[in-house]
């Protein structure tokens, strides 16, 4: 299997926006922040010369979980914006839900100003340990009232100075966290990973994307990206394609698989619509 160890160059079409990925300490070695997924999901990893027959079988199409544009605007929080899509995309998966998680939250504690930028590892530890608030919208403040949650427990979703309501983060934001993150190590598990729905948040040439969808372009495995870059793109998306993919370095960036939410207090309440079947 290919390593994903090699120096990376951008594919997608570039434009003036923020980025801010930084690179993951230079001791780092696989398995120090997290599980490694080829290891817990040994029996997903799926043989290349079985991806056509389980994508046909499977026919994925997980980008249409989306339900919220992220836009970073011109700052340095790509990490944290594809957090949020990656939790946002997981809640729709998990539990039917239409949830927007708030980047700067998150960003605050792993940057160190607007444009520092911050390591993928801070950002999905403080998703796992702490959680975050919802950005600031009427059906973030909807859903906290169902959870019987203070509504007036969000943020905005950019801004290094955005105010953030007293208590909020030890109150509400801890409702709202991912169960747990896996270090990708592999091609083979990286997109053995979208093939079962994993969200996957990776970083390439300083900038964190979430990964959401397998397709083929041009008879090419390719991973569907959700971008922060507001309408950007293919209505948001962009695509990587497995070559171009072998020549990321995941020893400076990193690549990691999220599936599962922790269940916010009270969602049995809420939940009224079934949950998507993928």
């Amino acid at each position: 299997m290919d390593k994903m160890n090699v120096d990376f160059e951008v594919e997608a079409q570039e434009c003036n926006k923020g980025m801010g990925l930084v690179e993951l300490p230079s001791n780092h070695v696989f398995g120090d922040s997290s599980p490694i997924f080829e290891e817990v999901f040994r029996e997903k990893v799926i043989p290349r010369n079985e991806w056509d027959a389980m994508y046909d079988e499977i026919q994925p199409n997980y980008s249409r979980m989306k339900t919220w544009q992220y836009n970073q605007r011109n700052e340095g929080t790509c990490t944290a914006n594809a957090m949020g899509g990656t939790m946002s995309y997981a809640y729709n998966r998990q539990f039917g839900l239409s949830v927007a998680p708030c980047p700067t939250t998150m960003y605050r504690h792993c940057g160190r100003s607007a444009n520092s930028g911050s390591s993928t590892v801070c950002i999905l530890k403080r998703a796992r340990d702490h959680g975050t608030l919802l950005i600031d919208h009427e059906q973030s403040k909807d859903l906290l009232r169902q959870l019987k949650l203070d509504p007036t427990h969000v943020a905005p979703a950019t801004g290094w100075n955005a105010h953030i309501p007293r208590g909020s983060m030890e109150e509400t934001a801890i409702h709202f966290r991912i169960d747990e993150f896996y270090e990708i190590s592999t091609i083979d598990g990286f997109f053995s990973a979208l093939l079962h729905g994993f969200g996957i948040l990776y970083g390439r040439s300083g900038h964190a994307i979430h990964g959401v969808d397998i397709v083929k372009r041009s008879g090419k495995w390719t991973c569907k990206y959700d971008n922060s870059w507001g309408n950007w793109g293919d209505n948001g998306f962009g695509y990587d394609s497995i070559d171009y993919l072998k020549r990321t370095n995941a020893s400076r960036y990193g690549a990691f698989a999220v599936q599962t939410m922790v269940s916010p207090k009270g969602l049995g309440d809420v939940i009224n619509a079934p949950v998507p079947q993928v």
